[in-house]
């Protein structure tokens, strides 16, 4: 299993150089998602496949949203903000980040992110 280190610079004070993105591979960790666990760092982000539909119902934090096709292109991205819920028509992935951290690390739509590697969500017990 491999991180992700993602050479990126940002505009502004917030600089970041690795990504590390934890991947929901199973149908129980899919539908739990990030519910009861630990806000993400500005360092992480969860990977849930498939995906087409998020909610945030019961959590106290917003979060980047970033859906992705089947050839792994960003179609659309958002803010999701606690207690609320968005789709995406044609998605096939989502990858939740902390809130502001989408654009820092250059996930905008149009952007390919195949590149990307994973590790088991199960590889931090407190995510």
């Amino acid at each position: 299993m491999s991180v992700q280190a993602v050479d990126k610079f940002s505009a502004g004070e917030f600089t970041m150089n690795r990504l590390t993105v934890y991947k929901a591979s199973s149908f129980w960790l899919r539908l739990r998602g990030l519910l009861g666990r630990s806000p993400l760092k500005e360092t992480e982000a969860l990977h849930i496949e498939p995906c087409a539909d998020v909610h945030s119902f019961g959590m106290k934090y917003a979060l980047d949203i970033v859906f992705l096709n089947s050839a792994g292109t960003v179609i659309k991205t958002g803010l999701l903000k606690p207690n609320s819920w968005m789709k995406c028509k044609g998605a096939r992935a989502v990858i939740e980040l902390k809130a502001g951290c989408a654009e820092r690390y250059g996930l905008l739509e149009g952007m390919c992110a195949n590149d990307l590697n994973y590790i088991s969500i199960g590889d931090r017990n407190e995510l």
